[in-house]
């Protein structure tokens, strides 16, 4: 986990220099460092690190729907306390779409 968050952090500090402190790439790899403090049992910090992620998602949430949603529910599951990691919007929706197909 520490070299995990230490790739998020340095993750996190470029996509805001890059894109700007209020873009999706930034609220990803917070919710990306977050699910690692999470894991860490630290709640407080991958709380914080969430609601940053929820506060731009909700903002962006007319062309990226799916992250306000991701973000919401990591938030949720940090408040219960667990540390079930969630996959991206990209591996839910992917499981979901592959389970579809190979029932049919």
């Amino acid at each position: 986990l520490d070299s995990a968050e230490e790739h998020f952090k340095i993750a996190e500090d470029r996509n805001r220099e890059v894109f700007g402190q209020g873009h999706v790439a930034a609220a990803l790899s917070l919710v990306n460092l977050g699910t690692v403090q999470r894991a860490r049992g630290d709640f407080d910090s991958a709380e914080d690190k969430y609601m940053q992620a929820f506060e731009i998602y909700s903002g962006a949430s007319d062309y990226h729907p799916e992250g306000l949603r991701w973000a919401s529910a990591q938030l949720h599951l940090c408040r219960e306390r667990s540390s079930f990691v969630l996959g991206t919007p990209v591996e839910v929706l992917a499981r979901s779409g592959a389970a579809k197909h190979s029932s049919s």
